[in-house]
């Protein structure tokens, strides 16, 4: 493919992706691949610590990169845990071929959800940055790494992803400002009211049961700010359950997830499932066991397939991350062409079906209303019971 056809086709992946106003940025900065003064551009990344969607939402960036031609096409290796995102860093940074982009191989952090370990990098990565001068572009994954780069740095671009509520968050100033010359964010800044509106108006929930760290953070990943809101706005009650995860083994999360549902399954006739690390999908379906034996649906605005396999009645499914991978691979090429990250869109609404699953239905007495079953997009027979990492 001749690079000028090349170049028209980013545009329009660009255009598609962020619009018509975004394609206007893109066309003057352009994204086809170039090196950063005869040398490559060197990529580094923070992430707070494990979580389901960091490494499917890397994977997919990596695969937009790809297409773009920043990179050589290549099968990314699949890994059994799907919450590790260093084995594929040491993919990047060891194996995967590019003339443009270096993952640098000591330039990946996790803090591990550890408080002490999140101030000790932080800590590091600011020696590093003053000291050696050779990171061009910070990946934030979520939102305690997006607060911590955009806290710490102002000149070296930072892409935030898979962030619950940037803006709720105060990594960026509003949907359509981030508020720093080098600071992007993806952001849906109605997403979560949008969908809850969706299945209270399916399920009409009374008493909706939430599960939450009671930390700012911890209520951002539970949405509880649209939880409430819609709460008012529909008439309907919240019930909410505190259960810490910060600082915790994942097994102490689930833990207290675990009591967290044994108190509110009498209490409430609905649960949404949350960004919470101790509603591991791992250890669906027995983890929701009481609320299934009590005939209370479980839903999730977030989370999608996964769990509907695993004993949740419906879930809005991101079927897989490659429009949102696109998206900010699109992003990191406009940047890498010029674009100041902050003159960059960060409103993308991905493209999302509805998951429903007719065991659970049948095993909570539940009847999916005919209009629901002709809509949704994945429909599952049975539930996966089989132990998953």
């Amino acid at each position: 493919m001749n690079s000028g056809l090349h170049r028209k086709l980013g545009l329009l992946t660009l255009a598609a992706l962020f619009g018509m106003a975004a394609a206007v940025v893109a066309m003057a900065a352009g994204l086809s691949p170039k090196l950063n003064n005869a040398k490559k551009w060197r990529v580094a990344y923070l992430e707070g610590g494990p979580f389901l969607n960091y490494q499917g939402s890397l994977r997919a960036t990596v695969q937009g990169l790809m297409t773009l031609g920043w990179m050589s096409p290549a099968d990314i290796p699949r890994f059994p845990d799907l919450e590790d995102t260093q084995r594929l860093w040491t993919w990047l940074a060891g194996t995967a071929r590019s003339e443009y982009i270096e993952f640098v191989g000591d330039g990946y952090w996790s803090s591990q959800w550890q408080k002490d370990r999140r101030e000790q990098i932080r800590e590091q990565i600011q020696r590093r940055i003053q000291t050696a001068a050779d990171i061009d572009l910070f990946i934030g994954m979520g939102t305690w790494a997006g607060q911590d780069l955009v806290s710490m740095l102002d000149r070296i671009p930072v892409i935030v992803m898979s962030c619950s509520d940037p803006i709720g968050a105060k990594i960026v100033r509003s949907a359509s400002d981030s508020g720093k010359d080098n600071v992007i964010a993806w952001c849906d800044p109605t997403r979560s009211e949008r969908r809850l509106r969706l299945f209270h108006d399916i399920l009409g929930f009374g008493r909706l049961g939430v599960i939450y760290e009671d930390t700012p953070e911890g209520r951002l990943y539970a949405n509880l700010p649209s939880v409430q809101q819609v709460a008012v706005e529909r008439g309907f009650t919240v019930v909410g359950c505190q259960a810490p995860e910060t600082g915790l083994s994942v097994e102490a999360a689930i833990e207290n997830a675990a009591r967290c549902i044994d108190r509110l399954a009498p209490q409430i006739d609905a649960l949404i499932v949350s960004d919470h690390r101790g509603l591991h999908p791992g250890e669906f379906p027995r983890l929701i066991d009481p609320l299934l034996e009590k005939g209370v649906p479980v839903f999730t605005v977030t989370r999608g397939p996964t769990l509907v396999t695993r004993g949740v009645l419906m879930g809005i499914a991101r079927e897989d991350y490659q429009p949102l991978g696109d998206f900010y691979a699109g992003t990191m090429a406009a940047i890498f062409n010029g674009a100041k990250p902050r003159d960059l869109p960060q409103i993308y609404q991905e493209p999302l079906k509805l998951a429903v699953n007719l065991e659970v239905a049948r095993r909570i007495g539940y009847t999916i209303p005919p209009n629901v079953k002709r809509v949704a997009d994945l429909i599952y027979e049975t539930i996966d019971d089989k132990q998953m990492k």
